[in-house]
């Protein structure tokens, strides 16, 4: 089969679509002489999939599950059964599929991941089918103005004795605040840390992380198994200050700073079973860290008050941010209560995750692949994530 050029092009050139939303595209063909072929056809396939291994002596046990979300097949050229003919000549077959509004968001982790594909194949006579993919990036919706404690504000503390390499022991207290607990990526969050440090010796490193925890869970392909379900947690740390200033003995130190939310998943992975993540700002300090954390959420709509510009949701979206992240509404009758904007969308901040499975995988598309999410645009236009911390907003006391 004389293919020379066969390709998938989406309509919106970022990738990105909302669950509910619109996915067109068209599939471009060009073949320099006639091929018979039963037809062509398109694949829209959305699937989740988790495994891992435990390891007990001389053996291993897996754990694995899958769900479908989306597996709609259709025709784009064909004979209705029988072979047909395609000439010689540049082809292009549009395409168009109402995707569903309860599906995933789309996730790539260590031991699992939610992935959405469009597949076309041509069915030839003798020879193998020719295929290509191309991977889509799906968002569902988390709307923080719908769960209590993200405006609420975030504290949490920590004393603890500790002892140095003199064996002299003192207590060291640090409290993390925030303003509150609900972020979209793109967003400032805007913290204060407080160390109280009543040792004989300076203390420094001080870092706070976000830690996402991703819980699987997979079935045993045992025949002994119970049939019960099992879990599987992974954390994933990113740092997002760091300072090297030391907290001298006696002292009191509180550092005021914001940091920039990189792009990521939504909290939740809402309308996947075998799946979902949480979120943690993570604070320690010192060698022998002291350490505290408090959960928070991550949506793509953020708080209401906090909007000013570039709203998580594309114009013409169905969603309005004034609505639950799951009300559907005609786009007739949206009316943005701010100011809007499109998002801008970055890759995933935690990279493509690859699995043993793929790197058994024949498709080299899926490898290649990070999803990207949508980041907080209050400037119109992207912002760097990096974030490089300041000690002008360091406060240091003597410790009473």
């Amino acid at each position: 089969m004389k293919v020379d050029y066969f390709v998938i092009t989406l309509d919106r050139v970022d990738g990105v679509f909302m669950a509910g939303e619109k996915l067109e595209g068209k599939v471009h063909l060009r073949v320099s002489s006639g091929i018979t072929m039963k037809g062509i056809y398109l694949t829209i396939e959305g699937r989740g999939k988790s495994k891992w291994e435990v390891y007990q002596s001389d053996s291993s046990k897996t754990y694995k599950a899958k769900e479908i979300y989306i597996d709609d097949v259709r025709s784009l050229y064909s004979g209705g059964g029988a072979f047909v003919k395609l000439n010689a000549g540049t082809y292009t077959y549009p395409f168009s599929i109402n995707l569903p509004t309860e599906i995933p968001s789309s996730f790539e982790g260590r031991k699992g991941h939610i992935r959405y594909m469009c597949r076309v194949e041509i069915e030839g006579k003798y020879k193998e089918a020719e295929q290509i993919e191309k991977t889509f990036t799906v968002i569902h919706p988390l709307d923080l103005n719908t769960i209590h404690t993200a405006k609420e504000p975030g504290c949490v503390q920590k004393e603890e004795m500790t002892e140095d390499c003199c064996c002299e022991s003192g207590l060291v207290f640090i409290q993390l605040k925030t303003e509150k607990c609900g972020f979209v990526p793109g967003e400032q969050i805007r913290f204060t840390i407080e160390c109280h440090n009543n040792t004989q010796n300076s203390i420094g490193n001080i870092v706070l992380e976000l830690l996402q925890n991703v819980t699987y869970t997979g079935y045993s392909d045992s025949l002994f198994s119970s049939g019960q379900p099992k879990y599987y947690t992974k954390t994933t740390p990113i740092e997002l200050y760091s300072s090297n200033n030391l907290v001298e003995s006696r002292k009191f130190t509180s550092i005021k700073e914001s940091v920039m939310l990189p792009a990521m998943p939504p909290s939740k992975l809402e309308c996947c079973s075998i799946m979902s993540i949480e979120y943690e700002l993570s604070l320690s300090i010192g060698h022998q860290p002291v350490s505290c954390s408090m959960f928070v959420t991550i949506g793509t709509i953020p708080l209401r008050e906090n909007i000013v510009r570039g709203a998580i949701i594309r114009p013409g979206d169905p969603r309005t941010i004034a609505q639950s992240a799951s009300s559907i509404v005609s786009p007739s009758h949206i009316h943005p209560p701010y100011p809007d904007a499109p998002p801008s969308y970055e890759e995933c901040v935690f990279g493509r995750m690859v699995t043993s499975e793929d790197k058994n995988s024949p498709s080299h598309n899926a490898l290649k692949y990070t999803p990207s999410y949508p980041m907080l645009n209050s400037a119109g236009q992207s912002q760097a994530v990096t974030v490089q911390p300041s000690t002008s907003n360091q406060e240091t006391m003597a410790y009473p």
